[in-house]
């Protein structure tokens, strides 16, 4: 029992300031939950100022941006942010998502763990292929907070 009971107070004092992101350690913990279940269960966008502050501190004039959650990003990174909508979610929405091959290289491109990590979603259902995949090429460069990846796309 006691043994259990350090267990759960480590776990909680680990986890901050990053509670919404927290999983058990055995599934992962905070920065692997997300392949388990993404969407609102990890990501709310509740990583849009430590992205807004990493970028800041790094001297980044622009940076693309396919964001999950209700914060505005242009309140945030202001005249550094570009929308990017990499993700076939917004297709349900109304807007027309972008294709990888338009990407501009030689950019940074931030993406939430919910498009990240998650299929693709077409009209007649979900698919299983990632809408991101063809980032497993790179690695990210930064992760201000659990619910973003930040990478740079180069070639």
């Amino acid at each position: 029992i006691v043994f259990l009971f350090s267990w759960y107070i480590a776990s909680s004092v680990f986890a901050f300031p990053h509670y919404l992101s927290y999983y058990n350690e055995l599934a992962g913990g905070i920065t692997n939950g997300y392949k388990i279940a993404g969407h609102s269960n990890y990501d709310w966008g509740q990583d849009l100022k430590r992205l807004a502050q990493w970028a800041e501190k790094q001297g980044i004039e622009t940076m693309y941006l396919d964001f999950f959650g209700r914060g505005e990003p242009s309140y945030y990174l202001g005249s550094k942010y570009i929308p990017w909508r990499g993700s076939s979610w917004w297709e349900l929405h109304g807007l027309q998502s972008e294709n990888q091959e338009d990407f501009p290289r030689g950019n940074y491109l931030a993406v939430s763990t919910t498009f990240l990590a998650s299929g693709g979603w077409t009209s007649e259902g979900y698919s299983r292929a990632r809408d991101y995949e063809w980032l497993n090429a790179y690695t990210p460069v930064a992760r201000p907070g659990p619910s973003i990846f930040v990478y740079y796309i180069d070639k």
